[in-house]
């Protein structure tokens, strides 16, 4: 057992998701371990959209000026209908 009777904690992958959780645990005082397959974190061609409630959380970790610094922001937004493929008026 590490200090103040806590175990530390494996995570499995470093995604999106898991490594929001570890610095979320890391900052939270938490001793983590991240174990990922990959040799080196690079873009695999997905874009990613991220929801408002996404956009909170990064900020409340105080990393989302510097994920903005490198995002992309597009400039307009078509949505069409899914049988016609016309421009729903939205």
């Amino acid at each position: 057992m590490m200090g103040k009777g806590r175990i530390p904690l494996l995570v499995l992958g470093g995604r999106r998701v898991s490594n929001t959780a570890t610095l979320s645990l890391a900052r939270r005082g938490r001793r983590v371990h991240v174990l990922e397959k990959a040799t080196e974190l690079a873009e695999i061609g997905a874009g990613l959209q991220l929801a408002p409630n996404a956009m909170r959380v990064l900020d409340w970790l105080e990393v989302l000026e510097r994920i903005k610094s490198a995002a992309v922001f597009p400039q307009t937004l078509n949505l069409l209908d899914i049988v016609t493929g016309q421009a729903t008026g939205v």
